[in-house]
């Protein structure tokens, strides 16, 4: 069974401030404030709202699948795809 995003969000808010990599290998940390997450290699800001919307269209094979519907897709996709926060349920 897939989690929620309320379970999602939590094992994200975890590993705040640890190293994760894009789809293109790319060093990345984030940081959560409320339900706003914000990637070291950026400084826009993504909603918690669009984990949730990407969690409803896995399993995906990169982010070009939510390129043009949610911000910041590489971070998405790279932090939801990484074991630490799928657990390899996708």
């Amino acid at each position: 069974m897939v989690s929620t995003i309320t379970e999602i969000w939590q094992q994200i808010k975890t590993f705040e401030g640890e190293t994760f990599r894009t789809i293109q290998n790319l060093e990345f940390t984030y940081e959560i404030t409320g339900d706003v997450l914000i990637p070291s290699r950026t400084e826009y800001n993504i909603s918690k709202s669009d984990f949730g919307k990407v969690l409803e269209r896995i399993p995906l094979k990169g982010p070009g699948e939510i390129s043009n519907d949610v911000r910041g897709p590489s971070y998405i996709w790279a932090i939801i795809h990484d074991p630490r926060i799928s657990k390899n349920q996708w």
